[in-house]
């Protein structure tokens, strides 16, 4: 099992002793002591213990704004009145989601959108990214790379849909190999130098007119 997967599991816990027990005068910030003797319990091994304590912050350090948003959300029913179970995973939840969404993007990353993706399997994905060069497609963000190598790990078919201004570009992380599409389709804007690039790593592609 995955230490992310392990970890949310055992912050889970640590987040659901808290709400049983009752904030009482401390509040959010009894927090992290209940879930270390939670974990202590449990003798948790260091990498998941590090992983969960990130979790476990994040709900302290936006314990308002999760509860409130979450209020938002949760019509006919007060936050109050849902089972501590249910709260507790709605309140990690929210709070993974704010680790990972990794601002200026709005969507859904990080962890727990990967584990989604990996749950689904398609016939078909057509994705973008921030550059192509010498046979690879890069982009600047570690959150958007995780979660594009995971679609197209749960596709059959894999379509890079470019225009020509990525072409001859890099980014800081590589995505994958351009051999992993069975083909790259970019609009007609594209130079003769960027094409020639393209054959010489075997790439097919196609363009697209206006």
């Amino acid at each position: 099992m995955r230490i992310e997967t392990r970890a949310r599991a055992r912050a889970l816990q640590a987040l659901y002793a808290w709400d049983v027990r009752g904030a009482g005068d401390e509040g959010s910030a009894a927090l992290p002591r209940v879930a270390e003797q939670v974990w202590d319990d449990l003798a948790l091994d260091r990498p998941v213990r590090e992983r969960a304590l990130t979790l476990i912050r994040a709900v302290t350090t936006d314990e308002r704004a999760i509860d409130a948003d979450l209020s938002d959300v949760t019509t006919n029913w007060r936050l109050e009145r849902l089972g501590a179970v249910e709260r507790s995973i709605l309140r990690l939840g929210a709070a993974e989601l704010r680790l990972g969404a990794g601002k200026p993007y709005d969507s859904f990353l990080g962890v727990s959108c990967v584990e989604a993706i990996e749950s689904l399997r398609v016939d078909l994905c057509l994705v973008s990214t921030s550059a192509v060069s010498a046979g690879y497609a890069y982009h600047q963000e570690p959150h958007i790379v995780s979660v594009k190598r995971a679609m197209l790990a749960s596709a059959a078919r894999k379509v890079l849909l470019i225009d020509h201004t990525k072409l001859g570009r890099v980014a800081l992380h590589r995505v994958v190999p351009l051999e992993v599409f069975e083909r790259v389709i970019v609009d007609v804007g594209a130079s003769p130098e960027a094409l020639r690039d393209l054959d010489e790593h075997k790439v097919s592609f196609e363009l697209a007119a206006d």
